[in-house]
């Protein structure tokens, strides 16, 4: 039976030297991407924080892709929560 871990994680840290927020792959290969807000309301992009996880350039790519449209979904439902 598989374990019922989240894949994506959204946080949005306070004291990091790069301000967030973040998208944290939380399976293998664990990787970081850092959401770019854009003109338009609910409009991004994701960038891949260097030396943060592994993975081959195929996974990173496949990831980003799964990245972005987990947190399309995530943004169109309104399920994203902002703490103030």
């Amino acid at each position: 039976m598989a374990r019922q871990f989240p894949r994506f994680l959204f946080s949005n840290p306070k004291n990091t030297k790069t301000q967030g927020p973040f998208i944290i792959h939380m399976l293998e290969p664990n990787l970081l991407f850092k959401v770019e807000w854009g003109i338009k309301p609910n409009t991004f992009s994701l960038q891949v924080v260097p030396k943060f996880g592994s993975g081959t350039l195929s996974e990173v790519g496949q990831l980003e892709l799964a990245a972005r449209s987990w947190f399309q979904a995530q943004l169109d439902q309104k399920e994203v929560i902002w703490a103030s």
